[in-house]
C-alpha cells in the first residue's frame, strides 16, 4: 500500500524529530562530560595549588629546625668551649696541690710500716679539706665523677692515717708507736701498715686514672 503524500509527510517530520531529539541529547551530554571534565581540572587545579602550599611549607618548617639545630649545635659547642677551659683551670690547681708537691712520689714508694714526716701527707689533708667546695668540681660529668672517687679515695687514706699512726720524734708519726721501738711488732701493726698501704695504692690508682681522662677530654 503506497502511502500518501500526508502520511509520509507525518512519517518523515516523526524521523526528523528523533534525529533532533537524538543530537539534542548528544549535545546535552556532551556539554555535562564537558562541565564534568571542567570541575575535575578545576578540582586537581586546588589540589596542586594545596600540595604545593603544603610542600612549601614542609619545607620553611625543616629550614627552620635546621637552623634551630644549628644554633644549638653552636651554643653547645661554645658551651662545651667553656667548661673546657673552666675544667682545665680545676684539673691544674689540683695537680698543682697534689702532684707538684711530691706527695704522689711519696704515695707510690713509701711502705707505711715505716715512719715519714708529716708535713709530707698535708697536700692530701689539703685536698681532702678543699672537696666540698663547688669551686673545685668538674663541669664534665665524667670527670666530675671520677674526682669523686679521688676525693672518697683520699679521704680513706687520711682518716686511716689519723686513726692508725702515731707521734714519733720530731715530726715524724708511724703506725709503730713509740712504746713498741726494738720491740717485736704485734700483729695489729702490721695490720694496720697493710691498711695504709692498700690505701695509698687505690688513692694514687684513682688519681692516675682522673689525670688520664682528663689530659684526653681537656687536650691538656
Amino acid at each position: 500500500m503506497t502511502p500518501t503524500p500526508e502520511l509520509a509527510l507525518t512519517i518523515a517530520l516523526i524521523a526528523l524529530f528523533g534525529v533532533l531529539v537524538n543530537a539534542l541529547v548528544t549535545a546535552y551530554n556532551a556539554r555535562k562530560r564537558g562541565s564534568i571534565d571542567e570541575r575535575l581540572l578545576k578540582l586537581k587545579a586546588e589540589i596542586d595549588h594545596v600540595n604545593a602550599r603544603e610542600i612549601a611549607r614542609v619545607q620553611a618548617d625543616h629550614a627552620e629546625k635546621q637552623k634551630i639545630r644549628e644554633f644549638e649545635r653552636t651554643q653547645d659547642l661554645a658551651g662545651d668551649e667553656r667548661k673546657r677551659k673552666a675544667d682545665a683551670e680545676r684539673f691544674a690547681s689540683i695537680l698543682e696541690l697534689l702532684d707538684s708537691k711530691n706527695i704522689m712520689v711519696f704515695l707510690r714508694e713509701h711502705d707505711f710500716g715505716g715512719a715519714f714526716p708529716r708535713n709530707e701527707i698535708e697536700p692530701l689533708n689539703v685536698f681532702v679539706n678543699l672537696s666540698g667546695d663547688p669551686d673545685q668540681t668538674f663541669l664534665f660529668d665524667e670527670l666530675e665523677q671520677q674526682r669523686l672517687q679521688v676525693v672518697q679515695k683520699a679521704r680513706t687514706l687520711s682518716k686511716l692515717i689519723g686513726v692508725d699512726t702515731h707521734p714519733r720524734q720530731g715530726d715524724l708519726i708511724s703506725v709503730l708507736p713509740e712504746d713498741y721501738v726494738n720491740r717485736i711488732r704485734p700483729e695489729w701493726i702490721e695490720e694496720n701498715a697493710t691498711k695504709l698501704n692498700n690505701a695509698a695504692t687505690e688513692f694514687v690508682s684513682a688519681f692516675d686514672e682522673m689525670v688520664l681522662t682528663c689530659r684526653k677530654k681537656l687536650a691538656v
